[in-house]
């Protein structure tokens, strides 16, 4: 079965649906104004500048989306190309994310009382 894999984040794919899907619900909210308005030139005026509008936002947003993709693809590219000394460099200058939890995991374990800890120093060999 072909799936793709679940990530807990919008790709550059899905923000590009999910404009588009705005852009056209905008688009028709403005008609639906549109068509309220009762004077035929009225109307004519408010449709071309709806229209405007549309055509201006639908543009703008395609531009958006091709310069994500060449910039993505560009970033992409530069990690592949990316030696042992430019990785280097980028790991000092990129601050490290640290978790701190006090919390005890399963592989983390107490050996206080096991019989590990027998509590006599005597049996530690010199």
């Amino acid at each position: 079965e072909a799936r793709l894999p679940k990530v807990p984040y919008l790709t550059l794919l899905d923000k590009y649906i999910y404009g588009s899907f705005f852009l056209m619900m905008i688009t028709m909210v403005g008609s639906t104004f549109v068509l309220q308005v009762k004077n035929d030139d009225q109307r004519r005026q408010w449709n071309t500048k709806a229209a405007s509008i549309a055509a201006c936002s639908l543009l703008v947003f395609q531009v958006w989306f091709i310069y994500s993709i060449l910039y993505y693809k560009n970033k992409e590219q530069k990690k592949l190309t990316m030696s042992s000394i430019d990785n280097t460099i980028q790991n000092e200058s990129t601050p490290q994310l640290r978790i701190k939890s006090g919390k005890l995991h399963k592989f983390e374990h107490s050996f206080v009382g096991s019989s590990l800890d027998s509590g006599n120093d005597n049996d530690k060999e010199v």
